[in-house]
C-alpha cells in the first residue's frame, strides 16, 4: 500500500507535533533548576515576610533617645560569605557584602520598618539574621542549604 503525498504530509506533521510536546514536557535542564528553586524560596520568603510585617505592627521597645529615635541593631552570622541588605537611616535600602559576622546600629524614627536580610554565596551554609530594638531582640530568622536567603523584619516603636 502506497501513501499519498497528501497523507505522507499529514503523518510528518502529526509526528512534528508529537516531539514539539515532548520537548515541551522535558524537565528543566539541570543548570536551569537552581534558578527555579531560588525563585520558589523567594517567594516564600516574600510570603513569610508579609505575614511576619502583620505581626510585628506595634512591636518592639520605647524610644531611649532624646530625640525619640530607636536604636536599631542588625546581626548577621553565616558560615560563608553573604550579601546583606538593610533598612539604613534615611529609610533607604544599603547593601553590601559581608563574611562570617556582621553587625550595624542606626537610629530609626519611631514606627519606621526595620528590614534585614542576608543570602549566603555558595551552595551551601547556612546564614542567621536578628534585629534588635534598643537593645532587645525583636525578630530572629535563620536558614540553610544553597544560596540561603534569611530574612527579618520589625516595626520598633
Amino acid at each position: 500500500m502506497e501513501l499519498t503525498p497528501e497523507e505522507r504530509q499529514r503523518i510528518y506533521e502529526e509526528e512534528k507535533a508529537r516531539l514539539e510536546v515532548r520537548q515541551e514536557l522535558r524537565p528543566p535542564k539541570k543548570s536551569d533548576a537552581w534558578k527555579i528553586i531560588l525563585g520558589i524560596v523567594l517567594f516564600l520568603v516574600i510570603i513569610a515576610l508579609i505575614g511576619n510585617l502583620s505581626e510585628q505592627v506595634g512591636t518592639g521597645s520605647k524610644p531611649t533617645s532624646a530625640d525619640g529615635s530607636v536604636k536599631v541593631t542588625y546581626y548577621m552570622t553565616s558560615e560563608v560569605p553573604v550579601e546583606v541588605s538593610y533598612t539604613n537611616e534615611t529609610n533607604g535600602m544599603d547593601h553590601l557584602k559581608a563574611n562570617v559576622e556582621w553587625d550595624k546600629t542606626i537610629a530609626l524614627p519611631p514606627g519606621v520598618m526595620a528590614y534585614v536580610t542576608a543570602q549566603n554565596q555558595y551552595d551551601h551554609g547556612r546564614v542567621m539574621v536578628r534585629i534588635d530594638c534598643n537593645g532587645e531582640e525583636v525578630k530572629r530568622s535563620e536558614s540553610n542549604g544553597a544560596y540561603a536567603i534569611a530574612s527579618a523584619a520589625a516595626r520598633c516603636n
